[in-house]
């Protein structure tokens, strides 16, 4: 079919689409200008130096920048990332119902009643145990040591506003 494009599976258009549009003099390969102006119309944000370095530095020993099929590649990978942290996010949300930014022990509890019902309460006391963060501050106004699990901290290029300086 004549304009059709065929993809890779799962690969979506859009991807293809910002590499051909970021290639600057269609080289076939995106520089780091003109892979920061890729990330930029897929994401949101100018990826910092330090991501740039690290992409690039995969490839540049045997290429002179970054091919559609490495791009496909890198762009898949920070997709699935930025869609787990946002699945992470939009269930920790729904349990933390009092928007406090984080979860007590009985929220916690409450979440695994809902979604494992017959769940041994010591497992989920260890899942808390792992998962959380002592809070001298709060175990002096309960009157206990008490243990908090924060909201998710995500320190990724998706949780930041675009950066275009």
């Amino acid at each position: 079919m004549h304009g059709m494009e065929i993809h890779a599976c799962g690969e979506e258009p859009w991807t293809h689409q910002a590499f051909e549009a970021s290639d600057e003099g269609n080289k076939g390969y995106l520089s780091r200008e003109d892979y920061k102006v890729a990330v930029v119309m897929l994401f949101g944000y100018k990826p910092s130096k330090v991501e740039v370095d690290s992409i690039m530095a995969s490839v540049m020993q045997s290429q002179p920048g970054l091919s559609l099929e490495k791009f496909l590649n890198v762009m898949s990978t920070k997709k699935a990332a930025r869609f787990y942290h946002n699945e992470v996010r939009q269930l920790f949300t729904a349990f933390d119902r009092q928007c406090k930014g984080f979860l007590s022990f009985e929220d916690f509890k409450k979440a695994f009643n809902i979604v494992a019902p017959k769940l041994p309460e010591r497992i989920i006391i260890e899942a808390f145990r792992r998962s959380c963060i002592k809070s001298p501050a709060s175990a002096e106004k309960a009157g206990k040591e008490t243990c908090l699990v924060p909201a998710p901290a995500f320190e990724g290029p998706w949780s930041r506003p675009p950066q275009w300086a």
